[in-house]
């Protein structure tokens, strides 16, 4: 034992991140879950006010066996909302003044189709929207639709990833250390800016998702201001975040993730029919399919099917009706 804490200070010194002690993260990550259930309150709330309970629903969900949740929680609740462009600058104004996202452009569907989607990966944080290259961009023009998961943070964390999206923005990474690799080397000192590869999310070559998850990547942290890694490996332990080239795992596998509020689509396409408020509701819930996406582990799949499933029980209820069982509890 005195050996395995003699290795476990020594690995800590040498990252950079004595200050993080492990017992005060898993108490953060549990202090978080505890407060999820006001914060699910605080979200209807917000989404009746914004008046979107009609393209809002809940999903309380578990898997069927053990092996079908892999790392993952075993159980949980998912909001699912359709926000329609004439919305989104209300819904960034308050639920996304507090929270981050994790986007993709996708189009789920109203019935058992495949998903499209086009694989950039988006990263929100609070209000404002960056591209892949993290040119901050606006929804609102574009007539794309875009899903993400939303996850509610603090605003000294939301302030914190803001302040590496911006150094990374102004390139002003420098390498602490010498990074080489077989295609090119960073000298210390030197700007760290990889060439673009869809399928990496390191420090030499880096695609659309690994560029928007790399304020959670340890290999970014190595030559971070060390305050700044301090604060972006505590948030990434808290939020069990991770780094991923592939930008739909960033969503759908995180729609599982317990710190998270659930999926948010932006720019949502509204079905023919009447959109009075009967007629609404109940069709989203019955038929709104997030679809299948091929490669992905049945762990990584939003746990939110339409009629059965052999690896998710499911029931999904209204607003209105996920506020009343709350108050009768």
């Amino acid at each position: 034992m005195k050996k395995l804490l003699v290795l476990f200070s020594i690995l800590v010194s040498s990252t950079g991140f004595a200050q993080l002690s492990c017992n005060d993260i898993l108490k953060d990550s549990a202090l978080h879950l505890e407060q999820m259930q006001s914060l699910r309150l605080s979200h209807v709330n917000s989404l009746k006010q914004l008046g979107l309970e009609e393209t809002s629903y809940v999903t309380r969900w578990k898997v069927t066996a053990d092996q079908f949740a892999g790392p993952l929680a075993k159980s949980g609740e998912m909001f699912a909302t359709i926000v329609p462009k004439e919305k989104i600058a209300s819904w960034l104004e308050t639920i996304g003044e507090e929270s981050i996202g994790f986007m993709v452009i996708a189009y789920p569907h109203f019935k058992n189709q495949a998903l499209h989607s086009g694989g950039t990966s988006y990263l929100r944080v609070g209000k404002k929207i960056y591209s892949f290259d993290f040119t901050e961009m606006n929804l609102n023009p574009t007539n794309a639709q875009f899903v993400e998961v939303t996850i509610p943070m603090q605003r000294d964390e939301i302030n914190s990833i803001e302040e590496f999206v911006n150094l990374r923005t102004k390139l002003l990474v420098l390498a602490k250390s010498q990074i080489k690799s077989k295609d090119r080397t960073f000298e210390v000192g030197d700007r760290i800016l990889p060439v673009f590869d869809e399928t990496r999310m390191g420090l030499i070559k880096e695609g659309c998702a690994g560029k928007c998850s790399s304020f959670t990547n340890a290999d970014w942290w190595a030559h971070l201001p060390q305050e700044l890694a301090t604060r972006l490996k505590a948030i990434t332990d808290k939020y069990e975040l991770f780094p991923s080239p592939v930008a739909r795992q960033l969503i759908w596998r995180n729609s599982r993730n317990p710190h998270a509020l659930g999926l948010t689509v932006f720019n949502g396409l509204r079905w023919s029919g009447d959109t009075n408020h009967k007629t609404f509701v109940t069709p989203m819930i019955e038929k709104f399919h997030w679809g299948n996406l091929r490669g992905m582990y049945i762990y990584g799949t939003v746990p939110d099917p339409v009629g059965k499933s052999k690896t998710i029980e499911s029931q999904r209820l209204t607003l209105d009706q996920w506020l009343q069982e709350k108050n009768e509890r």
